[in-house]
């Protein structure tokens, strides 16, 4: 039976409607297509010069605008440290990449240094050698655990950038000084301008203005710059120089450091040392924020707004008196030349002196009227053109050190002018009394080490006031015996270096600006210097003999000896040195008072300090007093000591430390000459010259109180000593000295 096939499937046939509407879609598709196309093509070719030019006049450009600094004013309000106007160029990061990615790059890292022998190894290192062989094996040590100088690998980053090279040239620098700002720039803030020329002539301005095109990148930005206005021209330094410190740019450092810069951010103009430092939170003020519309070429169109304006910051009122300043660094000058002419013994010249600080303070509120350091420098100079030239220049200069602020930072051995801490040290211990009469004689024995007296020709019984006036080594060679027998075994009991704590000595003294502690010599020291050295990591009756007249390992700073000698001067009170007065509104109004608490009141028996008193006035009245010439003739009345410090192979170092007037006193005066001989010549020179001004010697009929409307007591017996050894600052001495008529 034959099956039945299926019949074949027939497609269904298309209607004619349906057809047509799929053709209609279809037109219309490539029309809209065609449409879109074209327009596209109308935008970017047929109308891109007119949309590029507004793409371009539509540009913002947001702008940092500095705030000034707080002025730094002198206790009158005389500027110290103010501003000008100027201009800086600085260089966009963004508009090259390349330039960005080479000057980003880093050196390899490398292994550190060995670190630097303690005293004890180094000792041990440099035994039996001396003079130069010791100086220079001494040296390669250092310099073995010096870091590596930084590879700037990054360098040659921006030489294919013809805007920068072109930049460099005009503005007299070299391409790598360039390079080294925007690599340090990249390195704290990537997305900030980076200056590269602080403060750029008028003519270098006026040129980038007009050739705007060939320094892409390049901006032209206003800047407040730093203004010092009290400048000694003839010697191109400055007035108290070393204290006023530098700004600059934050760095990741200060960033990490929100006490001392609070609120602030990369970018922002900081202080990095002194006053500008220790102040910065009040003399920076807050940025403003410049928003501008600008052309392809940087240039701007219409108005900008300044939305937040810039806040400028407050003035620091200082307690520097610029008129005493001026007088202080006048009298150490004077006083460094007289010493390296006559300060020697028998007045032959010192001629290595040269370098000194001269520190005068308030004695009842150590308030600093004026600090001198020699040699200086022009702070004019660190700012602007050849800035960096000049600044490498005084960082090179090792032997004068010109940004040393000796006054807060030299540390000494302050030789004689230490002895009335031995003497209050021996009688606050109950081991000598003031009216004890002990030895002076050529020399002492102290435990078979012989010890010498300045004086070799002396020999008789004295009390306290006479060994302080005439400056008797073997008395406190004898004090320094007892205090040393005083000593416990296990340090304990250390009565030598407490009374050296007590008045400051081995600490900072809490001025502004930190200052070096110097060194108060214990047992515990000796140990730290000498390590395992069983020989000499002892306290030894040497050591004791040697830091009771100020030599040996004791260190000090002037202005520590300043405030020691104004708690002399006050009773017992070891004041707080400070140079900040009060804050201040650019307009005068008083933001706050900064007051500075003393340190600690020091129970001395009033009688000791009378008698010490005395003996400080003996040095300058009586005919033994060894600055009894210095002051003869000087109608104020001057107590003080002076001191000539060993510090072999050196020349001695001269120093004076007095205070005045005698029946109240209100300033405290240090000075030190390094390598000046004896104290009693230059340095006690350099104190009565600021002295005499301070208490208008010579310009009233009668010396006048510092700063306040009263007259002074002549001192007749200083001006009868004028009579019988002649005024050094008699018209007739001063023109001999300086080779007048």
């Amino acid at each position: 039976m034959l099956s039945e096939q299926p019949p074949a499937f027939e497609p269904r046939p298309q209607s004619v409607a349906l057809t047509l509407r799929v053709a209609v879609l279809g037109a219309v598709a490539v029309l809209l297509f065609s449409v879109l196309f074209f327009r596209l093509w109308v935008l970017q070719v047929l109308s891109a010069e007119r949309y590029q030019g507004a793409a371009a006049a539509s540009q913002e450009r947001t702008v940092r605008v500095q705030a000034p600094r707080g002025r730094i004013l002198d206790a009158d309000g005389s500027i110290l440290v103010g501003n000008r106007p100027g201009d800086a160029l600085t260089f966009d990061l963004t508009t090259d990449p390349a330039v960005v990615r080479a000057c980003a790059e880093e050196p390899p890292a490398r292994p550190a240094p060995p670190p630097l022998p303690d005293e004890a190894e180094l000792r041990r290192l440099l035994k039996g050698l001396k003079g130069a062989a010791r100086r220079a094996r001494e040296a390669e040590i250092r310099a073995r655990s010096a870091p590596a100088p930084v590879r700037r690998v990054w360098r040659g980053c921006a030489r294919q950038n013809e805007a920068l090279v072109s930049l460099a040239r005009l503005a007299g620098v070299h391409i790598g000084r360039f390079e080294d700002r925007i690599h340090e720039g990249l390195r704290r803030a990537p997305f900030e301008p980076v200056t590269l020329v602080d403060d750029a002539e008028r003519t270098l301005i006026f040129y980038v203005k007009e050739n705007g095109s060939r320094f892409r990148g390049v901006r032209i930005a206003k800047r407040t710059l730093r203004d010092y206005p009290a400048i000694e021209r003839s010697l191109d330094v400055g007035y108290a120089a070393q204290l006023f410190g530098s700004i600059g740019e934050v760095t990741t450092d200060d960033l990490a450091e929100p006490e001392t810069y609070p609120g602030v951010a990369a970018g922002d103009v900081v202080g990095h040392s002194g006053i500008e430092r220790a102040y910065d939170r009040w003399l920076r003020g807050r940025d403003g924020t410049l928003n501008v519309a600008v052309d392809a070429q940087g240039n701007p169109l219409g108005r900008a707004t300044l939305v937040p304006a810039p806040v400028p910051g407050r003035d620091v009122r200082l307690t520097l008196d610029i008129e005493l300043q001026v007088a202080a660094e006048r009298a150490l000058r004077k006083g460094i030349r007289i010493a390296r002419e006559s300060g020697g013994p028998d007045g032959s010249a010192m001629p290595a002196a040269g370098r000194g600080a001269l520190v005068v303070m308030d004695v009842r509120t150590g308030a600093i009227r004026a600090m001198a350091s020699w040699p200086s420098f022009n702070p004019v100079k660190t700012i602007g053109k050849g800035a960096d030239a000049y600044l490498s220049r005084l960082f090179a200069d090792e032997e004068r050190a010109p940004l040393l602020n000796r006054a807060t930072d030299g540390i000494y051995p302050p030789g004689s002018i230490f002895k009335p801490v031995t003497a209050i040290a021996s009688i606050s211990t109950r081991l000598s009394t003031v009216v004890e009469e002990i030895k002076c004689g050529p020399f002492l024995d102290v435990d078979g080490q012989r010890y010498k007296n300045f004086e070799t020709d002396t020999n008789s019984f004295i009390s306290l006031r006479s060994a302080v006036a005439q400056s008797c080594n073997t008395y406190f060679y004898e004090l320094a015996r007892r205090l040393y027998d005083a000593t416990s075994k296990d340090g304990t009991a250390q009565p030598q270096a407490e009374w050296m704590r007590r008045f400051g000595f081995g600490e900072r003294s809490g001025f502004d600006i930190p200052d070096s502690t110097g060194i108060a010599p214990d047992a515990e020291y000796k140990r730290e210097l000498f390590g395992d050295d069983a020989i000499n990591n002892r306290w030894t009756s040497g050591d004791a003999v040697n830091a009771a007249i100020g030599q040996g390992l004791v260190q000090v700073t002037p202005l520590q000896m300043a405030s020691f000698y104004a708690a002399i001067a006050n009773g017992g009170t070891l004041v707080t040195p400070h140079l900040g007065q009060q804050i201040e509104e650019p307009g005068g109004d008083v933001v706050r008072e900064l007051r500075f608490k003393a340190r600690r009141e020091i129970d001395i028996d009033p009688f000791v300090l009378e008698t010490i008193r005395s003996g400080l006035r003996g040095v300058t009245h009586d005919l033994s007093g060894t600055a009894v010439r210095a002051f003869a003739g000087f109608p104020v009345g001057v107590a003080g000591k002076t001191g000539t410090a060993q510090k072999p192979p050196l020349d001695d170092y001269a120093w004076f430390a007095g205070y005045a007037p005698i029946e109240s006193p209100q300033l405290v005066a240090v000075a030190v000459v390094e390598q000046g001989g004896f104290g009693g010549v230059g340095a006690a020179r350099a104190v009565r010259d600021v002295f005499a001004h301070a208490f208008a010697v010579g310009r009233d009929d009668v010396p006048r109180r510092y700063r306040e409307d009263a007259g002074i007591p002549l001192d007749f017996s200083q001006i009868i000593n004028g009579e019988q050894f002649g005024d050094p600052e008699a018209p007739a001495a001063v023109a001999a000295a300086t080779g007048g008529g």
